[in-house]
């Protein structure tokens, strides 16, 4: 599925939903881009978001990643 340019994409995968509460995620992207995330039900609730940069409303083609632990209770 192709989505135009600056548009968002957004979905959530719950642990749950994984076999043994076991998440193991890759992204892949243009040019190349390509992350994986790794991890159990048991690691702190990191919220993870990617956002196209942007210079004056422009996108260059960089990606800004933006990371939050909201787990209270572990950092």
């Amino acid at each position: 599925m192709r989505s135009p340019p600056g548009d968002a994409l957004v979905d959530t995968w719950p642990p749950g939903e994984f076999c043994d509460d076991t998440y193991h995620v890759c992204v892949h992207g243009p040019n190349g881009f390509f992350r994986q995330f790794r991890g159990t039900a048991n690691d702190p609730l990191l919220e993870i978001k990617l956002e196209p940069a942007r210079a004056r409303k422009v996108a260059t083609g960089n990606v800004l990643v933006h990371l939050a632990n909201r787990d209270n209770g572990r950092h």
